[in-house]
């Protein structure tokens, strides 16, 4: 099921209420740009406004062919038609009865955690900060490119690289093994189209 999971650009939602109102309109820009999948996780919602707003945003991607992506409120997959869920070290592993159906993922923040939870059976991993963020900083240590790749070449599921996720650096990501690049700040941008077009054609240079 994997293999039909395109999670080269992913764009994560910034979880700002004052952006809130114009997603809609941000994916569409998003995906004329060229991002392929879009994570949902806005935190600061309560879970009746959460699936409202999750619902509105599911029905848009995939109008628009991205892939929707359920971040942490995994209860709440199938109230908002999810398909795949985004699990982090708070997250509730889904119910066996719904884990099935499901397309699972995970953030792991160094190489030990990433083995370890591949185990569980997960399908893909986001795996970062790969370069200095200043949301994580002095929070998770950063993992710089080497050890990304040897993560990348030493598992066999699709890894995909956050944190400090910028243009000029998509192409050695994806050199180094990187199934895609996933961030918030560089895509939620002013001109969201024209960053997300920056982004893809920096990775299809590196192809």
């Amino acid at each position: 099921m994997t293999g039909e999971l395109d999670l080269r650009l992913l764009a994560i939602s910034p979880d700002r209420p004052e952006r809130r109102e114009r997603l809609a309109q941000d994916l569409d820009l998003l995906a004329r740009g060229g991002v392929t999948a879009f994570m949902f996780r806005e935190k600061g919602l309560d879970d009746d406004e959460f699936v409202r707003l999750g619902r509105r945003l599911r029905d848009r991607c995939r109008m628009l062919g991205l892939a929707f992506i359920l971040n942490e409120r995994v209860g709440l997959a199938e109230p908002i038609g999810a398909e795949i869920v985004h699990l982090t070290w708070r997250s509730a592993e889904p119910e066996p009865e719904r884990r099935r159906p499901l397309i699972v993922g995970r953030s792991v923040h160094d190489p030990d955690e990433a083995k370890a939870v591949l185990a569980t059976g997960l399908d893909y991993l986001i795996y970062g900060p790969v370069f200095a963020t200043p949301s994580k900083e002095g929070l998770v240590p950063t993992q710089g490119l080497d050890r990304f790749a040897a993560l990348a070449a030493g598992i066999d599921r699709p890894l995909i690289a956050i944190g400090g996720i910028e243009p000029d650096r998509v192409g050695a990501l994806r050199r180094a093994g990187a199934a895609g690049v996933a961030a918030i700040r560089s895509f939620f941008s002013e001109q969201p189209e024209e960053a997300a077009r920056r982004m893809r054609t920096a990775w299809e240079a590196a192809g």
